[in-house]
């Protein structure tokens, strides 16, 4: 258990100045597995899209990363537009779904006749792209591409 008890967090005070810096994982290449999946609802000026956030969470063995970050579990996002049909399934007609099946390919479970579901994606290695964006003064962190693992193509 780690002792949090969030009634007495709201009313904890500190007189620390806390740090406004964000700390993205430098662009690079990584080891990486998905750790969570969260499905959401985002608006857009065509109506409202169905996506799926995989959370990726970086081996760091060597402790590099954290000593670049300050952070000793390093994550990056990866989100899928999905491209559903009317009865709510995945749309696997050609042109749909390319990014997330570009994924399922590395994972090794974009086989036809096998059954699959999102979850079956968690915690299975895959090499990862890491590239930046920036959006209002902040940079974030955006996997580019997704590989089996050795076969990163740098």
């Amino acid at each position: 258990m780690s002792g949090f008890d969030p009634e007495s967090f709201l009313q904890r005070i500190t007189n620390q100045q806390g740090s406004t810096e964000f700390v993205a994982v430098p662009e690079g290449y990584y080891r990486a597995a998905i750790a969570d999946l969260k499905m959401d609802v985002a608006s857009t000026k065509d109506g409202d899209r169905n996506t799926m956030i995989a959370t990726w969470s970086i081996d760091d063995l060597d402790g590099e990363l954290e000593k670049m970050t300050g952070r000793s579990r390093n994550t990056v996002r990866q989100t899928f537009w999905l491209d559903l049909t009317e009865e709510g399934q995945l749309n696997m007609a050609k042109g749909r779904n390319p990014r997330l099946n570009l994924v399922r390919e590395a994972l090794g479970q974009n086989v036809a006749g096998r059954d699959w579901n999102p979850l079956q994606m968690l915690g299975v290695p895959a090499d990862i792209e890491v590239t930046h964006s920036i959006s209002d003064g902040r940079t974030f962190a955006n996997v580019r591409q997704v590989l089996p693992v050795g076969e990163l193509v740098k």
